[in-house]
């Protein structure tokens, strides 16, 4: 679905598209490998209170074992885009660019922080910074001054020049949102990086994710870890 919905931006130019990009890539794709032992998820339920179940180094090997490793060599991808003659900024992760239209490099704790630092060392003529539509009240500025116009989902600056410092606050409102899937009493927190617990191996019942699940003799499933579910 992420490299359907790059095609999507390129032809549209939409930056709705970003915004789905980006949910599922913190909340699916990041998410996707344990913190501790880097294995990898078989799949992430959608219903309240289900776990996760990840792989082990020597006994599972599913698909999504292949493609979850070729996804993390990917974050980087879809951070910068060429928009005419603008250089845009769809993702906020700590990067750097190093591209002849720009020299870029952005410092942000996101989406555990909401403030993202740009630190311009070849300035592009126009620098196109995409306002998730999450967001209602976006702070933009340069070496302390508020700057920017707003054009569509995007705040555009001009004038640039290598030593400016960009400061872009972007606040992260805990908000509801129907699930227009299911009924309208179905309404989850709308941010970045949605809310998860972690319960771990007692609970909440959990049924098991993986193909040709194997069980062991004191319960748990083959790979099977402490269950971190969405609430």
């Amino acid at each position: 679905m992420l490299r359907l919905t790059r095609h999507l931006y390129g032809w549209t130019g939409d930056a709705r598209y970003f915004d789905f990009y980006e949910r599922a890539h913190l909340n699916h794709i990041m998410s996707q490998q344990h913190p501790d032992t880097g294995m990898f998820t078989y799949f992430t339920a959608l219903a309240p209170g289900m776990g996760r179940v990840h792989s082990s180094p020597t006994e599972d090997f599913w698909c999504c074992v292949g493609s979850g490793m070729e996804s993390h060599s990917e974050h980087g991808e879809s951070i910068y885009w060429k928009r005419g003659d603008a250089v845009a900024i769809n993702l906020y992760y700590a990067s750097t660019l190093d591209a002849p239209e720009a020299k870029l490099d952005i410092d942000t704790q996101f989406p555990l922080g909401d403030t993202v630092r740009i630190a311009v060392r070849t300035a592009p003529r126009t620098l196109a910074l995409r306002v998730p539509g999450w967001c209602a009240a976006p702070l933009l500025q340069v070496n302390g001054r508020t700057a920017g116009v707003r054009d569509g989902a995007y705040l555009l600056l001009t004038g640039l020049k290598a030593g400016d410092r960009i400061a872009l606050s972007l606040p992260m409102p805990v908000r509801v949102e129907i699930d227009a899937r299911r009924s309208q009493a179905d309404r989850v927190p709308q941010r970045p990086a949605g809310p998860g617990g972690r319960y771990g191996r007692g609970g909440p019942s959990v049924g098991r994710a993986g193909p040709r699940a194997r069980h062991r003799p004191d319960g748990t499933g083959a790979g099977e870890g402490d269950r971190i579910a969405p609430v």
